[in-house]
């Protein structure tokens, strides 16, 4: 700690940190005893980030080479962020150790997300009852189980990061990669995989294994089933388990949408970026790269980071389909960020009552209520805002020309939906556009990622006050449209 304090002090921070420090505590202390959820887990998030900043500011963390502060905490959040947006080579920059730091964030981002957020629920002290937020957050779990379900969805995450691990070093060793390399290689890429993540320890991130078919395989599972939600992977288990005892059970409305919008999502983003990308980036490919390319750009989106092609020379049909790809994300309840698929697939469910003259909307039988209708146009609404807003900040700041509207963009999206896709520095080798950025630059991605991280609703409730409505106001004349 003495080595880390005397390193702030010659970046001449020390002052700034401490500052820092001390209002993130002061903060942490009045959401702990006001019990406001939403706060205390981004100032958990805070917190953690400056925890692991300065961690990696350790020399031995690192090859050679200078890393300011701000570097340390972009990699940081990113890594607890699960987003995988890199201003430092991981494969070349950071030791075994740097690495480790990281990829220890990347589990507390990924796993430790659910049980911190299982904890905040157990200790709400508000008019809704423990039981409700459960019910409402996670269907289908009692509270009676809270703690079997998170003891098992821990073992069950665990279980497929060891066993993704364990096909990639095969995969591996036959590629002629020194036994312990090949070890940290798979356990690294499987964790940061089935997160999320995208950090990789390879240089090009998977590149080299466009044509690999257990590698494309094995990441795009970890990809999906950690991007599809804690609670349609319990619940599919459940009701695989008890499938003879429980014959006429069905899967819950929440399970059915998130499986039916992966599966829509997965297969129609395949399909666009083969087609568009057949006779251009991908004319040179075989027929398997073309397919397996196709697949894993069109999984990877789902706020994994992962690519097996150049993201820059993609056409700006493929550009604008990864856009939509991360913006929408993966799943609530699991590692994948977003607005989410449900919430997506809410709108057009409401959009197509409302062509119909509906005055309800329902899907499979069910009826969606007002309240989720209502938070689903407000994560959309306030998503989309958000992205403007914070593009226009970075362009500003960047003195952004007309020739960085997309890349920039494509970061600001990147960091939102914590994806880690990026169309990489102009100046430097195998990181992120954001590299090349200005301190306010960076700022504003950190700021974004961890907006992203936490939700675009949950960011706005822990500054903004919720009022009582005593009254109701007649309602008046309005025209639209």
């Amino acid at each position: 700690m003495k080595k880390l304090w005397a390193l702030l002090e010659e970046t001449d921070i020390k002052f700034a940190v401490r500052w820092l420090f001390k209002l993130v505590k002061r903060e942490f202390m009045i959401a702990l005893k006001t019990s406001h959820p939403a706060r205390l887990l981004f100032i958990g998030y805070i917190l953690i980030s400056l925890v692991g900043a300065g961690l990696l500011m350790l020399p031995f963390t690192r090859t050679n080479g200078d890393l300011s502060f701000l570097d340390a905490l972009f990699t940081s959040v990113s890594a607890l962020c699960v987003t995988g947006l890199i201003v430092k080579d991981t494969a070349g920059f950071f030791t075994f150790w740097g690495q480790l730091i990281i990829l220890t964030l990347i589990f507390v981002g990924g796993l430790g997300y659910m049980t911190l957020g299982y904890f905040f629920l157990s200790q709400l002290r508000s008019k809704l009852t423990v039981k409700k937020l459960v019910l409402e957050t996670f269907p289908g779990v009692q509270v009676g189980n809270l703690g079997h379900f998170v003891i098992r969805i821990i073992k069950v995450a665990l279980f497929l990061q060891v066993s993704g691990a364990i096909l990639l070093f095969i995969d591996f060793l036959f590629r002629g990669i020194p036994p312990i390399k090949a070890l940290w290689h798979a356990s690294f890429n499987s964790v940061s995989a089935y997160c999320n993540a995208g950090f990789s320890t390879f240089a090009t991130s998977l590149m080299q294994f466009r044509g690999d078919f257990l590698v494309n395989g094995v990441i795009s599972a970890l990809i999906v089933i950690g991007g599809i939600g804690f609670v349609v992977i319990e619940e599919t288990i459940s009701y695989w388990e008890n499938r003879h005892a429980l014959p006429h059970r069905k899967l819950s409305l929440h399970t059915r949408v998130s499986l039916m919008a992966t599966v829509l999502l997965l297969s129609a983003g395949a399909l666009m970026i083969y087609f568009l990308e057949n006779s251009h980036l991908f004319a040179d490919y075989t027929l398997s790269e073309k397919i397996l390319a196709s697949i894993f750009q069109s999984v990877t989106p789902r706020t994994a980071g992962f690519n097996t092609v150049p993201i820059d020379r993609l056409t700006p049909g493929s550009h604008l389909l990864l856009l939509v790809l991360m913006f929408i994300g993966g799943s609530p309840t699991g590692t994948a960020g977003g607005v989410k698929t449900t919430t997506t697939a809410a709108l057009f469910f409401w959009l197509i009552a409302y062509s119909k003259g509906r005055k309800t909307v329902s899907y499979s039988g069910y009826r969606l209520p007002d309240e989720t209708l209502k938070r689903a146009i407000a994560i959309f609404f306030w998503g989309s805002a958000y992205i403007v807003l914070a593009s226009m900040a970075l362009f500003v700041a960047e003195r952004a020309n007309a020739s960085d509207f997309i890349p920039y963009l494509f970061e600001v999206v990147s960091a939102f939906g914590t994806v880690g896709l990026s169309f990489g520095s102009q100046h430097f080798q195998n990181v992120s556009l954001a590299a090349d950025f200005t301190d306010a630059g960076k700022f504003i991605i950190i700021v974004t990622m961890l907006v992203g991280k936490v939700g675009i609703l949950a960011a706005l409730s822990s500054i903004v006050r919720r009022e009582r409505e005593y009254f109701r106001y007649p309602e008046g004349k309005y025209i639209v449209g």
